[in-house]
């Protein structure tokens, strides 16, 4: 009886309240207090929407996807950054730890000798400055550089508010595809101590 009662206080404790659960399941529209930054973008550069093409990369469609569609190979005519996808602000009564996950993918070829381009995820509490939590960096002379969908995690601490924000940059690579964002995930998660038994 004391290891199924231990078993269920375990539990509770590491599911913890959901604060964010998006999957940006309305093709149509992006949700309710999410932002792409900007509103309209530069020719040749790139933009953020809501892809309902299902791919081996878009495994779960609709996804919030940064589609790349240059038509210039070899330029650095069309350089770009602060191309933003950003959460809502999420809102707590007081100091919390919280799990963060989402799922990336990516899909691309190798670049041309001295192009880059990337991805940066990043967080903010109560309107501090911007964490750099995860940085994807795709440069020239590589091979294939597909990322295969899959889920990232990490743990933030937050005080009264998260924010949470992608950042695309890059140099007019002729080769890059697309990166996908999707079922991100925000929950509270407890710390155990001390446990008996």
């Amino acid at each position: 009886m004391k290891k199924s009662i231990i078993l269920v206080f375990l539990v509770s404790v590491l599911t913890g309240q959901n604060l964010l659960n998006e999957s940006f399941d309305d093709s149509n529209d992006l949700p309710a207090g999410w932002e792409f930054i900007p509103d309209s973008y530069p020719t040749l550069t790139g933009q953020w929407l809501i892809s309902s093409t299902s791919t081996y990369f878009n495994t779960n469609p609709p996804s919030a996807t940064y589609y790349w569609s240059p038509s210039i190979p070899n330029s650095f005519a069309y350089p770009y950054e602060g191309h933003y996808l950003y959460s809502p602000i999420i809102y707590v009564d007081s100091l919390t730890n919280a799990m963060i996950s989402f799922q990336i993918a990516f899909d691309g070829y190798q670049s041309p000798t001295g192009h880059f381009n990337g991805i940066n995820f990043e967080y903010s509490s109560d309107g501090d400055e911007w964490v750099t939590a995860l940085n994807y960096e795709i440069s020239g002379d590589g091979g294939t550089v597909d990322i295969i969908p899959r889920v990232e995690t990490f743990y933030a601490s937050m005080e009264n508010t998260l924010q949470l924000r992608w950042e695309t940059y890059g140099t007019n690579s002729y080769y890059i595809d697309n990166w996908h964002i999707d079922d991100v995930d925000v929950s509270v998660r407890g710390c155990l101590t001390h446990i008996n038994d």
